[in-house]
C-alpha cells in the first residue's frame, strides 16, 4: 500500500519500517486495546505492513507504560495518530521549509546562527511549488501541505532559512537532520525493547544482549543509551549489575512497596483474622520484591572446592529473617539440622520464584549426588517437581560443564621455549598405554635408565662445629662468612650454600641486606633438595586447587590424606599420585591420536629396545 494506515499519509522512501508478523500482532493488540475497529479489521488481514517510524512508536507507546506491573491498567488510552489534530503553523516564528524556529540574526555579532529571510515576493511560493512538483518526495509533500492553502506568504510575513532554501533547490535537504533521525531510530528500537519486557514480564532478570536481540530494526542503540532510556522510564524500580567480564544484568524490583503504601484501608477493623492475613500478604510482597531485585550468577558454576561455601549469602535478608524465625527458633539441641533445612527451603523458594534466573548450588548438588548414586532420571524429575532438587537437564548441563573447563591461566610472557619430552619418556608413556610387556613403573624405569650412566663420587668433609643456636642470624652469618673464606681458598668467586627451608629465608635476608661491594653479595643461597621438592609440589597443589585434582586423588588415597598431598607434606604419596594422574592424562591423549599401522609397528618394536640412557 502507498499510504500509512495509521496517519493516512503517503509513505516516503525514508523514515519507514516494515513490520513483520510479530510487530503486526503488537499493533493488533494495541488496536484492540484502543477499540480501533477499523485498524483492527485491517491488521487481521495482513501478515506485514509498512508504516512511518513515528507513527509506529506513537501507536504502541502506551502499552509499554506497565511493563513490570502486575495490577491495574492504564487510565487513559492514546488515540491514533490520525485522530490528533495538527496545530496551525506559525510562519512568523518558524521556517516554513524545515519547520524549525527562526531567530533574528541581524543584530548578532556571530555567524553561527543561520541567516533568516522574509518572503517579500509572491513569486517565491510559485518557484517553491515548482521545485516541489519536480521532487515529488516526502520532503516536498511536507512543504506542499504547509504552504499550498496559504493565499499569500508575503501578507502573513512568512520566514525561512537561507540555507534551507539552497538545500531545497539542490535536493540535499531532508525533512529531519541526522540528530532527529537518530532519535527516531532510538525510539523505534526502544519500543521493541519495551515490547520484549512486556511479553516476558514474568521474569525479573534480563541480560542486555537479550534486550538488544529483541530489536527488529537495523539500528541498534548502544548499551549506554538503552540503560539511560530504561532509567528514565522506570526510575528507581530498575537495577543494573555490570561486573567486569560479564554481560550487563537488568533486574526489576517491582511495585511492591507502592502497593502496600497505597493499599486502601480495611473496613473490617475489628476482624483480627483479616488483619493477620493482610499482614502476611504484605510481608510476602516485601520478600517477593527482595527476591526479584537480587542478582544471581547464571553463566558460571562455583568451584568444586567451595561449591556449597556461600549458600547462605544467596538468601535475601527478609526471607532469611522469616524462615529463621520459623525453623531455627528454639532449636538449640538440633540447630545444625534446623539450619540445613532452613537453607534447603529458602533455596527451593527462590528457585520456584525465579526458575530461569537462579541456579541453586544446594539443589544442584543434591540432584547430582542422587543421580550418581541411583542413576535414575525419573527420581530426579520427581524431586525437581516437588522443589527438592534441580532438574535433570540442569544436572546434565552441570556434569558436561565439569567435564570440560577452559583454561584460566593466561600467558604473561612471550617465549618460544618448549618443553619436549625425551624419547625415553615418550616410549615409557607409550609402553604403558599399549600395555607392552617388561615396561616397569617409573621408579624402576629410572633405575634402568641410569644404571650404566657414568658418575663420580663426591667427597663430603665435615667443617668445624658452631656452638650456637642454628636459627639465630648471628649463627647463619658466621657460617656464611666461613663459607666465603673456604671459597677464596679454592679461588672460587661465587659461593653457593644450601640451607633447609627455615634457615634459607634468614640467609636470604642477610644477603639481601648486604652491601653490594662486600663478599656477602657473591653468596648464592639455595633451598635444600627435599624442601625444594615439597615447595614445588605445594605450588602445583595451590595452582590446581578447585580444578578437580583433589577428587581424583580421593580415588587413590584416603580423603584426610589428600590435603597433605596437595600441600606437598606427604611427599612420597604426592609423587605417586602425580605420576598416576600424569599417566592417566597421557592415556586420554594417546586415545585421541590416530596412529597408522606403520607407526604402531615401529613404536612396538622399539619400545623395549630403546636406549633409555638418552637424555
Amino acid at each position: 500500500m502507498s499510504d500509512c494506515f495509521i496517519c493516512k499519509k503517503p509513505l516516503g522512501k525514508n523514515e519507514t519500517r516494515t513490520v513483520k508478523a510479530k510487530g503486526v500482532k503488537t499493533l493488533l493488540d494495541r488496536a484492540v486495546a484502543k477499540n480501533d475497529e477499523v485498524n483492527e479489521q485491517f491488521l487481521r488481514t495482513v501478515s506485514e505492513v509498512t508504516v512511518h517510524n513515528k507513527c509506529y512508536c506513537y501507536y504502541v507507546e502506551n502499552r509499554t507504560d506497565n511493563v513490570v506491573r502486575r495490577r491495574g491498567s492504564s487510565s487513559s488510552n492514546l488515540s491514533s495518530v490520525s485522530e490528533a489534530p495538527e496545530p496551525d503553523f506559525d510562519f512568523v516564528n518558524n521556517c516554513f521549509i524545515c519547520a524549525k524556529a527562526v531567530q533574528d540574526s541581524s543584530n548578532s555579532r556571530t555567524s553561527r546562527q543561520p541567516r533568516v529571510c522574509i518572503v517579500r515576493n509572491e513569486s517565491t511560493k510559485k518557484s517553491n511549488m515548482d521545485v516541489i512538483n519536480r521532487r515529488s518526495d516526502e520532503v516536498a509533500m511536507e512543504i506542499a501541505n504547509r504552504i499550498a492553502n496559504i493565499p499569500s506568504l508575503v501578507e502573513i510575513g512568512a520566514k525561512y532559512h537561507n540555507n534551507c532554501s539552497k538545500q531545497l533547490y539542490s535536493k540535499k535537504w531532508s525533512i529531519t537532520n541526522k540528530k532527529d533521525e537518530r532519535k527516531n531510530n532510538i525510539d523505534a528500537a526502544m519500543a521493541d525493547v519495551f515490547s520484549y519486557l512486556h511479553e516476558n514480564s514474568e521474569e525479573c532478570q534480563f541480560f542486555m544482549t537479550d534486550l538488544m536481540k529483541s530489536i527488529t530494526g537495523e539500528y541498534i542503540p548502544q548499551k549506554r543509551t538503552i540503560i539511560e532510556r530504561l532509567k528514565a522510564k522506570y526510575k528507581d524500580e530498575i537495577v543494573f549489575f555490570n561486573e567486569s567480564g560479564h554481560d550487563c544484568i537488568v533486574c526489576f524490583k517491582g511495585f511492591i512497596y507502592k502497593i502496600i503504601s497505597n493499599k486502601p484501608p480495611s473496613h473490617k477493623k475489628n476482624d483480627v483474622r483479616e488483619e493477620r492475613l493482610q499482614l502476611v500478604r504484605d510481608a510476602a510482597a516485601i520478600i517477593l520484591e527482595d527476591i526479584r531485585s537480587q542478582y544471581y550468577e547464571t553463566k558460571e558454576y562455583p568451584p568444586s572446592d567451595s561449591f556449597l561455601k556461600d549458600v547462605n549469602t544467596l538468601i535475601p535478608e527478609t526471607l532469611s529473617v522469616l524462615l529463621k524465625g520459623i525453623i531455627c527458633q528454639s532449636k538449640r539441641k538440633s540447630l545444625n539440622a534446623a539450619e540445613r533445612k532452613y537453607a534447603s527451603i529458602t533455596h527451593s523458594i527462590i528457585a520456584a520464584t525465579r526458575p530461569a534466573s537462579f541456579i541453586s548450588p544446594l539443589l544442584l548438588g543434591v540432584g547430582s549426588f542422587l543421580y550418581k548414586k541411583y542413576g535414575s532420571s525419573n527420581l530426579i524429575d520427581v524431586l525437581s517437581s516437588l522443589g527438592f532438587s534441580a532438574s535433570y537437564n540442569a544436572i546434565s548441563l552441570f556434569e558436561d560443564s565439569c567435564a570440560f573447563r577452559p583454561a584460566l591461566i593466561e600467558k604473561a610472557t612471550q617465549s618460544t621455549k618448549q618443553i619436549v619430552p625425551t624419547p625415553s619418556d615418550f616410549m615409557w608413556l607409550y609402553g604403558k598405554w599399549s600395555c607392552t610387556e617388561n615396561i616397569s613403573g617409573w621408579n624402576g624405569f629410572m633405575i634402568e635408565a641410569t644404571a650404566e650412566k657414568p658418575f663420580q663420587r663426591s667427597r663430603i668433609i665435615c667443617l668445624p662445629f658452631i656452638n650456637a643456636p642454628p636459627t639465630d642470624y648471628d649463627t647463619i652469618l658466621t657460617s656464611l662468612l666461613f663459607s666465603i673464606e673456604k671459597c677464596k681458598a679454592s679461588n672460587q668467586n661465587t659461593c653457593i650454600v644450601t640451607f633447609d627451608q627455615l634457615l634459607c629465608w634468614k640467609a636470604r635476608d642477610i644477603t639481601a641486606a648486604a652491601d653490594p661491594n662486600t663478599d656477602l653479595s657473591k653468596v648464592v643461597v639455595r633451598l635444600g633438595g627435599f624442601h625444594l621438592f615439597m615447595s614445588f609440589i605445594g605450588a602445583i597443589g595451590y595452582i590446581m586447587s578447585g580444578s578437580g585434582l583433589e577428587d581424583i586423588f580421593k580415588l587413590i588415597y584416603a580423603e584426610n590424606c589428600v590435603q597433605h598431598i596437595m600441600s606437598g607434606h606427604a611427599y612420597g604419596r604426592a609423587v605417586r599420585a602425580h605420576l598416576l594422574v600424569h599417566l592417566s592424562i597421557t592415556k586420554i591423549v594417546m586415545d585421541s591420536i590416530e596412529f597408522t599401522e606403520e607407526e604402531r609397528d615401529f613404536l612396538d618394536d622399539n619400545s623395549t629396545d630403546i636406549n633409555r640412557t638418552i637424555k
